[in-house]
């Protein structure tokens, strides 16, 4: 199996996010480019479920080359983002309330505090409105990121990007 330490550290950062609530149930996913290859969970299951092998491995086209399961909804949105970010080795995608409470009122989370500056280096901008698992909630996505590691989707969540996972 390809990537498998990877796929596990996938898996391990899915159950983080649902341990600190930034996801619930099987909302949200984590992708990461690695080898040529972009490794993405799956769509609709829960992350204290998933094991290794449960995790889709595509090339940059989105074709599948390893896995069985159906990759997340918001693949589309990913590949782009990739594609158009070439220093992003990983992307995440989180439903989030406050951030998304944020989005509702606010055009940009302003840096308020070290520790939010530190982490997505600067204020993050709301992206305008895109249908979930679209092409356009990529673009949206890149067009408003700019040089930080975090946008927040308006009515709908937040994406966060980096050079590694752990960034992310």
């Amino acid at each position: 199996m390809l990537y498998e330490s990877d796929r596990q550290e996938m898996i391990d950062a899915g159950i983080a996010l649902d341990r600190y609530r930034l996801i619930s149930l099987s909302g949200g996913n984590v992708s990461v480019r690695k080898g040529g290859h972009i490794l993405v969970t799956p769509t609709g299951m829960n992350y204290e479920k998933l094991v290794p092998s449960d995790i889709v491995v595509m090339d940059p086209a989105g074709k599948i080359v390893e896995g069985e399961r159906r990759p997340s909804v918001d693949t589309v949105a990913i590949l782009y983002i990739l594609s158009h970010l070439p220093k992003v080795n990983a992307v995440i995608h989180t439903h989030q309330p406050y951030a998304t409470a944020v989005g509702l009122v606010l055009d940009e989370l302003p840096g308020f505090c070290t520790s939010l500056v530190n982490t997505t280096l600067g204020a993050v901008k709301v992206a305008p409105y895109s249908g979930a698992a679209s092409l356009d909630m990529g673009v949206k996505a890149v067009e408003s990121i700019g040089d930080k590691r975090a946008v927040i989707l308006r009515n709908h969540g937040v994406i966060t990007v980096g050079p590694t996972l752990k960034d992310a």
